[in-house]
């Protein structure tokens, strides 16, 4: 089976789109607990080794991924989609600020080495 837009449409129209939006929900806070799971991998606070935890990481991002396809592709707008294009290119820039110039307003374009 081959998994493009039109075969999400076809999920989300019988599955429901309040059904789709809690699964979504559900994945990204599965990813969240990969994410952290992985991070107590690495200390060695966890028995889990860090193999497995980073397999179950790739699974959760897989998991997201195909949920937020659905919600981009089938549920919100051209325009919605615009925004969250921009929104994300706003909060990278954010990031790297933060991170790598020592600043946090997001304002302006970071120098990145």
């Amino acid at each position: 089976m081959v998994i493009n837009i039109s075969t999400l449409f076809a999920v989300g129209r019988s599955a429901g789109e309040d059904y789709m939006l809690r699964q979504l929900a559900e994945e990204c806070a599965e990813l969240a607990q990969a994410a952290l799971k992985l991070v107590r991998a690495r200390n060695g606070e966890t028995p889990m080794g860090e193999a497995e935890a980073m397999a179950r990481l790739i699974e959760e991002m897989a998991d997201v991924s195909i949920m937020w396809d659905w919600a981009y592709w089938c549920m919100m707008s051209d325009q919605e989609n615009r925004r969250v294009e921009t929104v994300k290119t706003e909060k990278a820039y954010r990031m790297v600020d933060r991170i790598l110039n020592g600043g946090g307003d997001g304002d302006r374009r970071p120098e990145v080495p």
